[in-house]
C-alpha cells in the first residue's frame, strides 16, 4: 500500500513540518511514500491501493478515487462526499473532544464513513531518535531562548504580546529571546535540523502560543518537539500541562512562567521522564498508527 502526503512543499507553511513529520513515519513503518502538492506533475502515477493525507489549503487537484483512503484535516469541500473511505482528521484541542476516548488525548467519532478522529501533532524525531539520557545538559547552551516559530499579530490570534512578555521577563535574567521562523513563504522558514540545533542551544525553551490556543486549549507540536530535544517543558497552556502533569513547567502569567523556569531549570528527573512519555506516546509513528487503526489497516 502506498501512503500519499497531498500537501504543501517543505518550508512553503508552518503546516508543511506537520507532513514532514507524517512523510518520515510511513517510510519507517514501510509504507512506499510520496509527497505531492498541486504542482507535482503525477500522470500516469498509479495511485490504485493508496492512503491519502491532506489539509483544506491544498487539496484542489488531489486525485479522487472510490478504491482509495483519504486523512482530511480541514477540508472542507464537498469533492469527498462520493467517497466512501475518508477519515476526518482534527487536531486536538480540550473544546474539540467527542465521541470515544482512545486515550486522554485521542478521541474517536464514528459516523457513516470512517470517522472523525482527533489527536494533537507530534514531535518530527522518530523514537529511536530521542535519547532520554541525553539532555539539555550534555551540550553547550547560549544565554539565548530561540524561539522558532511565527511572531505575529497583536490580537489573540497573535503571538507577539505572548513571547514579548516572557521575552521581558527574560531580560531580567540575563537571557535573550529570539523570534526566529515564519508561517508562511516568504517568511524566514526554519530547516527542521536547523530548528532542532537551535532549541537545544537554548537556555531554555518554551512553549509559547496566542491566546486563542491557551484558551481553546490546542495542542500544539512545538511541546513535544522542545521536550524531544532534551529540554525540561514549558508551557502557559493548563490544558497542555494537564497532559504531563509535574514533569513540565506551567503558569498561565507569563513573568511567573519565567520564573518557575528559572527556578526549575536544574531538575534533571522531569526531562528525562518527559522525554520518555514522548518517546513512547508522542511521535508520527504514534499518530499514523492510530489513524491506521481506526480505518482498520493496523500494521505491526
Amino acid at each position: 500500500m502506498k501512503a500519499i502526503i497531498w500537501g504543501h512543499p517543505l518550508h512553503s507553511h508552518t503546516h508543511s513540518y506537520i507532513h514532514y513529520g507524517f512523510v518520515r513515519a510511513f517510510r519507517h513503518l514501510g509504507f512506499e511514500t510520496h509527497w505531492f502538492d498541486s504542482d507535482s506533475k503525477v500522470d500516469g502515477f498509479d495511485f490504485a491501493d493508496s492512503i491519502f493525507l491532506t489539509e483544506g489549503q491544498v487539496d484542489s487537484k488531489i486525485p479522487l478515487r472510490k478504491d482509495c483512503f483519504y486523512v482530511l484535516h480541514n477540508c472542507h469541500g464537498l469533492q469527498y462526499d462520493d467517497l466512501p473511505k475518508v477519515l476526518r482528521l482534527n487536531t486536538l484541542f480540550d473544546k474539540n473532544k467527542q465521541g470515544e476516548a482512545l486515550n486522554q488525548y485521542t478521541y474517536y467519532k464514528s459516523n457513516s464513513k470512517l470517522g472523525i478522529l482527533a489527536q494533537p501533532w507530534a514531535t518530527d524525531l522518530l523514537p529511536e531518535e530521542i535519547d532520554e539520557s541525553t539532555t539539555m545538559y550534555d551540550w553547550t547552551r547560549e544565554n539565548s531562548i530561540y524561539y522558532v516559530g511565527s511572531y505575529h499579530g497583536h490580537d489573540g490570534t497573535g503571538t507577539i504580546p505572548i513571547i514579548d512578555a516572557f521575552k521581558n521577563r527574560a531580560k531580567q535574567y540575563g537571557l535573550s529571546l529570539v523570534p526566529l521562523g515564519g508561517y508562511t513563504a516568504g517568511s524566514h522558514m526554519i530547516d527542521c535540523q536547523e530548528a532542532a540545533s537551535l532549541v537545544k542551544k537554548s537556555f531554555m525553551a518554551p512553549t509559547l502560543q496566542c491566546q486563542w490556543q491557551v484558551d481553546s486549549g490546542y495542542v500544539p507540536c512545538r511541546i513535544f518537539k522542545n521536550i524531544s530535544y532534551g529540554h525540561l517543558g514549558i508551557t502557559h497552556s493548563s490544558y497542555v500541562s494537564s497532559l504531563f502533569g509535574d514533569l513540565v513547567v506551567y503558569d498561565r502569567d507569563l513573568a511567573t512562567l519565567c520564573d518557575k523556569s528559572f527556578e526549575a531549570i536544574n531538575e534533571r528527573k522531569p526531562i528525562r521522564e518527559s522525554m520518555s512519555l514522548v518517546k513512547r506516546d508522542h511521535t508520527y509513528l504514534n499518530r499514523v498508527r492510530t489513524i491506521l487503526k481506526v480505518m482498520g489497516l493496523e500494521t505491526k
